[in-house]
């Protein structure tokens, strides 16, 4: 539901003597930011980093939830599990660097929101072949990789991921960052992260929520994650099933009946295989940019944009209120 956040409060910084004392290291050609961080294999507690700035100091706090509570970030979080994890937070600041520190009435300047979906290991490349053809809009830079898709602005200050969660926990256990145990239990699950990278960014998120500011108390929220993650899903198409490749055709005809449009369609299709997406471009078929878009729109409409070698069941979240962390 939630994974990595970052939080700031604006608090004056110690001397020079005090935050060494504290433990944070000046940062390497930063003179005026210090940071205290720390890692085990298997559980993340929160980095700090002070920064002095022209409007003051501000005292930064960026930590993944689920890691710092239960060692493992694979399952999602309930409502009181967030509490006490803000709770935890505001006493691990508090100890550490020696100031009171409130996380659930800190500025958020990023939050994660995620799930992940138990498709099995044999439907994990299909899904992301599939996914890797999806468009979001507002997020046009796609990066796609053996094991993930991810869509971002140019800014990067939003992003939608879904990879492999075996795969980097696999990577992880390489490392030394995470158990036998932890890898074994991402086995076969879709990751879906939503990521609102900057302070900018969570100020719209705020907004478009009717939320009264971008405080940990009002983003942190197991409602926000559960419409932002379903609304992802939506816009790529993924909350229905997925057609395969050779069912095309006979989901053209049920969508579109036996019509001009349909024949049309299946004209469409026949191109998109043979030359790609944007094929209009290169002038094929002499499709012109505006009419290859009508009909690519009326395939996504339809649910029949994405496609796979095997039919593939669309993904689908519980609501909120009725998620718990797996056992």
């Amino acid at each position: 539901m939630i994974d990595t956040v970052q939080f700031r409060h604006q608090i004056p910084m110690p001397s020079l003597k005090g935050v060494q004392d504290r433990g944070f290291r000046r940062v390497k050609g930063q003179p005026y930011k210090w940071v205290w961080d720390y890692q085990v294999t298997g559980k993340t507690v929160p980095r700090l980093t002070w920064r002095s700035t022209e409007g003051g100091d501000w005292l930064t706090v960026e930590v993944s939830l689920p890691k710092l509570l239960y060692s493992s970030n694979v399952f999602p979080l309930t409502a009181d599990d967030i509490r006490e994890g803000l709770e935890m937070i505001s006493e691990f600041v508090e100890h550490t660097a020696g100031v009171v520190f409130e996380a659930s009435e800190a500025l958020v300047g990023r939050v994660d929101y995620c799930h992940g979906f138990q498709v099995g290991s044999e439907n994990m490349m299909p899904y992301l072949s599939a996914i890797s053809r999806a468009n979001y809009p507002n997020l046009p830079f796609p990066s796609i990789k053996r094991s993930s898709v991810t869509f971002s602005n140019k800014a990067r200050s939003k992003e939608i991921q879904l990879y492999d969660k075996w795969e980097e926990m696999s990577e992880q256990f390489k490392e030394g960052k995470a158990t036998e145990d932890q890898r074994d239990s991402a086995l076969g699950f879709l990751r879906l992260e939503v990521r609102h990278r900057t302070s900018p960014a969570c100020t719209r998120l705020a907004t478009k929520h009717d939320q009264p500011n971008r405080t940990a108390k009002y983003l942190l929220s197991p409602d926000i994650a559960y419409r932002e993650i379903e609304e992802s899903l939506t816009a790529l198409g993924l909350d229905r099933p997925i057609v395969a490749v050779d069912g095309r055709v006979d989901g053209i005809r049920k969508a579109f009946g036996d019509t001009p449009l349909c024949r049309r369609l299946l004209g469409f299709i026949t191109l998109l295989d043979r030359y790609g997406e944007g094929f209009w471009k290169h002038g094929y078929g002499g499709y012109k940019k505006s009419k290859y878009h009508e009909e690519a729109k009326l395939l996504r409409g339809a649910g029949l944009w994405l496609y796979s070698e095997q039919p593939l069941p669309a993904l689908q979240i519980e609501p909120f209120e009725r998620l718990a962390r797996a056992a």
